[in-house]
């Protein structure tokens, strides 16, 4: 039984999205599932072995933690400074000097 021409382009269609869903959710589910392992982990299981729990709550308080500031507070005082045009990081661009 012969396909007609077109259920043969939506097959086509059809194969092409879901290998492009594939190519873009692949490395999404990577970068869910990489912060679950430790570093021995990431080289020597498969990428999409989940690690455990407890990793995931440690690197995200380390990312959390960056630098010795939290981030989340630091984000707040960034976002609360940038609007006003009084705080100390917000400064005017400078005057262009005009030929005489």
């Amino acid at each position: 039984m012969a396909l007609s021409r077109r259920h043969a382009y939506k097959f086509v269609g059809l194969v092409v999205l879901l290998l492009f869903t594939g190519l873009f959710l692949v490395p999404i589910i990577w970068l869910v599932l990489a912060p679950t392992k430790t570093d021995g982990q990431l080289i020597s299981q498969s990428p999409f072995a989940f690690g455990s729990f407890s990793t995931f709550g440690h690197t995200f308080n380390r990312v959390v933690n960056y630098d010795g500031q939290s981030l989340l507070i630091s984000r707040t005082r960034r976002s609360t400074r940038s609007a006003a045009p009084h705080s100390p990081c917000w400064q005017p661009f400078p005057r262009v000097m005009a030929w005489r």
